[in-house]
């Protein structure tokens, strides 16, 4: 029984693996929207058998990120701009109530762990780093959404973070954004341990508002590179 156990498990997570690089894949546009994947194709690009990676397009199926069709695999979904605003105005309402429910059940470990987050955050600003703070912004965020102590936030909110990544380079990559999304970290931080709920929420609103101004613009910018002249 144990070998079977140690191959499941690896099984599993060579599955896990498969998804993950595929999902990193759709999300940074690595994979296009409309473009069919099959069984065979990413098996012998990943390298690996195609039992994984049908399990991974299952998965992906389940996030929406792929639509399984007849005689051809399945065909890539991608995020499309009203979903990024879709994800964008969610995340204004849901992290709100997380750094709201977070100023008043964040235990110790929990508290330095936001402090660490910052502190590295704080690191890579100095250093102008953008892939690195992308990495930063999601360990502050993800320890107030663990802070809240809401088991339901935190899933719906790492699966937001998970597919915004894309949105969330380009905002930080917008010129200034990372030294005010810092700022603005900081002072969400200070209020939650300080323990005022209201505050919290409130600047957490903005943040998240001032961060769709930022990657609007950036957007706005890609876009007018694209014109043709």
């Amino acid at each position: 029984m144990a070998p079977r156990a140690q191959e499941g498990s690896a099984q599993g997570s060579l599955r896990s693996q498969v998804y993950l690089r595929l999902q990193a894949d759709i999300l940074d546009g690595k994979l296009h929207s409309g473009e069919a994947l099959t069984e065979l194709r990413i098996s012998k690009e990943i390298g690996v058998s195609r039992t994984p990676v049908r399990e991974a397009f299952r998965q992906l199926e389940l996030d929406g990120l792929v639509v399984a069709t007849p005689n051809k695999g399945v065909v890539v979904q991608g995020i499309e701009d009203q979903d990024v605003e879709d994800m964008f105005e969610v995340r204004v309402h849901v992290e709100g109530l997380a750094a709201r429910r977070a100023a008043r059940s964040m235990d110790a470990p929990e508290r330095r762990e936001l402090e660490e987050a910052l502190a590295l955050e704080e690191f890579y600003t100095s250093r102008g780093d953008v892939e690195a703070l992308q990495a930063t912004d999601s360990r502050f965020h993800e320890a107030i959404f663990r802070g809240s102590h809401s088991r339901i936030l935190q899933s719906i909110l790492v699966t937001l973070h998970s597919h915004s990544r894309s949105a969330r380079r380009r905002s930080l990559s917008s010129a200034g954004r990372p030294a005010e999304a810092l700022a603005e970290h900081r002072r969400i931080m200070e209020a939650i341990l300080s323990g005022k709920a209201d505050e919290a929420e409130a600047l957490m609103v903005e943040h998240i508002r001032r961060a769709v101004g930022s990657y609007e613009r950036a957007a706005g910018t890609r876009r007018q590179d694209h014109v043709e002249p």
